[in-house]
């Protein structure tokens, strides 16, 4: 019975060490920002890497930003939806990091993607889904290159 205890609590040492782990997520290629203005994904690469703590609140931040490009592009989710889950990530990826970062940044990026990402959710190039990982016309009845 003492050797079940000891495993029980071995594992929950190792699970406990594997959470507080670092996220392995790449800076290289940076997703936030609009692919059709080039000039906005180098200003929020400047920008959270200049506002938020290390490479790893930024690399966090990239996840939330393919994911949110991902999540337009299957059109899986509303756009709303999509948003949403956004937001969530990027307030969940820097509530430990500093006002700047947390407050200003991820707020004015929400507000951002919830403002202008119509064109963005209504079409995605071929191009632009195989840079964030998707087979080309892997969402619904190819609503891209549709033009409104």
């Amino acid at each position: 019975m003492r050797s079940l205890e000891l495993t029980v609590v071995a594992l929950c040492v190792h699970l406990m060490t594997l959470r507080a782990q670092p996220y392995p997520v790449s800076l290289e290629p940076w997703h936030c920002g609009t692919d059709s203005y080039s000039f906005s994904s180098a200003i929020s690469r400047k920008l959270f890497g200049f506002g938020c703590r290390a490479d790893l609140t930024a690399a966090r931040i990239n996840q939330c930003c393919l994911s949110h490009d991902r999540c337009y592009c299957t059109l899986s989710e509303s756009r709303f939806n999509c948003d949403r889950t956004f937001c969530d990530c990027l307030r969940s990826v820097t509530q430990d990091d500093n006002f700047f970062c947390r407050v200003i940044l991820m707020e004015s990026t929400c507000f951002l993607a919830s403002k202008f990402g119509d064109s963005p959710y209504q079409e995605c190039s071929a191009d632009f889904l195989s840079r964030i990982g998707l087979p080309p016309r892997a969402g619904v009845l190819g609503r891209w290159n549709r033009r409104r």
